[in-house]
């Protein structure tokens, strides 16, 4: 990805949340907290793409159904 294809994103956290971002992000081999904040993101987003979503039905005869549905779009 190019700088000129990036976009920067900002929050606010406390000190003791920061302080506990960089801990981790060096426990984990990253030098600094942007990196590692990107990675987790990246996981988080990867997680949801890939999570079953679970729906209760009810069909028309009135007994309940449960479908679960994984994505890529089967259901079990």
């Amino acid at each position: 990805m190019a700088d000129s294809e990036k976009v920067q994103i900002n929050f606010q956290t406390t000190a003791e949340d920061a302080a506990a971002i960089d801990d981790a992000a060096r426990q984990d081999g990253f030098d600094n907290r942007s990196a590692w904040i990107r990675r987790i993101v990246r996981q988080e987003l990867g997680r949801r793409a890939n999570a079953e979503i679970i729906t209760s039905l009810t069909c028309s005869d009135g007994v309940p159904v449960v479908a679960v549905i994984t994505a890529s779009g089967g259901v079990a």
